[in-house]
């Protein structure tokens, strides 16, 4: 899968930040799992006409 450089480097940091969360919170990992997949979810929609909304 090939994504535009913008999605992809904000994906990357974004998992940089998941990183640091599963290191000092090991316990949260099924919210921050929902929490990604959220925040994608946004900026698919993001990329799209609103015409959904």
């Amino acid at each position: 899968m090939t994504f535009p450089i913008s999605l992809s480097t904000s994906i990357l940091e974004d998992a940089n930040i998941l990183i640091l969360f599963l290191i000092y919170k090991p316990n949260s990992r099924i919210l921050i799992n929902k929490v990604f997949r959220y925040n994608y979810k946004l900026k698919m929609m993001a990329k799209k006409p609103n015409t959904a909304l």
